[in-house]
């Protein structure tokens, strides 16, 4: 299903990839970008097709820092600026933007992904300027299904199952909605391993 939904005009399907820690949530994204450039599926087939991977736990306590990350900046946006910088949105573009950790985003933060979800553009209002770029990728968010990691080296989830609602609620319905697929990454177990050798 996530093979095929690469395929899907213009940019693919967006995807929410859920599973405790260690499960293979990134490696399953990089999996699906991997498919892409074999298949020349995405709508940047005749260019590279990038891979634009970011950990939002590292920026969860800063919104602001984090959004400059997603969508840039202009030199001379805000003291510091000091040169142009584009955002991940932007680098994404034609391929696949990454964002793993994705519920300890700020709900804000993610919501301010719709529109370059829905139109493939940014358009950007800061200190009296104004600057738009193309931004048209499949979304592929990674999460854990609650805070304690969904259990990990083996041990179970200890959250309530309150814990669990309110950490997935963090990814907000409007954004949820754009998501086309979502996937339930399950841990291997010792059998599982076995197997495949």
């Amino acid at each position: 299903v996530a093979m095929a939904a690469v395929a899907y005009p213009p940019n693919g399907l967006n995807m929410l990839i859920t599973g405790s820690t260690g499960s293979g949530k990134s490696h399953f994204a990089r999996t699906i970008w991997e498919y892409a450039k074999e298949t020349k599926a995405l709508c940047g087939a005749h260019a590279p097709i990038p891979f634009v991977e970011f950990n939002c736990a590292e920026y969860a306590d800063n919104p602001q820092l984090l959004l400059s990350h997603l969508f840039g900046y202009k030199k001379g946006a805000f003291t510091g600026a000091l040169e142009d910088k584009p955002g991940l949105v932007e680098q994404a573009n034609g391929g696949i933007l990454f964002l793993d950790e994705a519920a300890e985003f700020a709900p804000s933060v993610l919501d301010s992904l719709r529109e370059p979800l829905e139109s493939g553009v940014v358009n950007l209002h800061r200190s009296g300027i104004h600057t738009r770029y193309p931004a048209s990728f499949q979304l592929v968010m990674a999460s854990n299904p609650c805070p304690c990691g969904g259990g990990r080296a083996g041990r179970h989830c200890t959250c309530s199952s309150v814990a669990r609602r309110r950490y997935l609620a963090r990814l907000s319905g409007p954004l949820l909605d754009r998501m086309d697929i979502r996937i339930d990454v399950h841990t291997p177990t010792r059998a599982d391993m076995a197997s495949c050798t």
